[in-house]
């Protein structure tokens, strides 16, 4: 049961992708809070996203998933090509941290 009232808004497409956005970047649990905050003049804390630390996971991942096949590979003799794969991602990794 809802304890509050309904107020219906209507929004233009582009204003309201734009909100829906900022509301993802927010640390707001629905976009009913984030409208509520925005009325309210209540702070809005923005999660800020670290691109370089979102590819390095991603490589770390393709890394940790590298080294698990070839633990439990039974050809060993990809071995040689499985650890250029890996010095290929480990030299990714190092070049994705320390561009400007």
């Amino acid at each position: 049961m809802l304890k509050g009232k309904i107020v219906p808004i209507y929004f233009m497409s582009d204003e309201f992708d734009k909100l829906f956005q900022q509301c993802n970047a927010s640390d707001c649990r629905s976009f009913s809070e984030f409208i509520r905050n925005i009325l309210a003049n209540k702070p809005i804390i923005v999660r800020e996203r670290n691109e370089t630390i979102d590819n390095y996971l991603e490589i770390a991942i393709d890394l940790k998933t590298e080294l698990h096949n070839i633990v439990h590979s039974e050809d060993h003799s990809l071995l040689p090509q499985k650890i250029e794969e890996i010095r290929a991602l480990m030299y990714k990794i190092y070049y994705q941290c320390t561009e400007k």
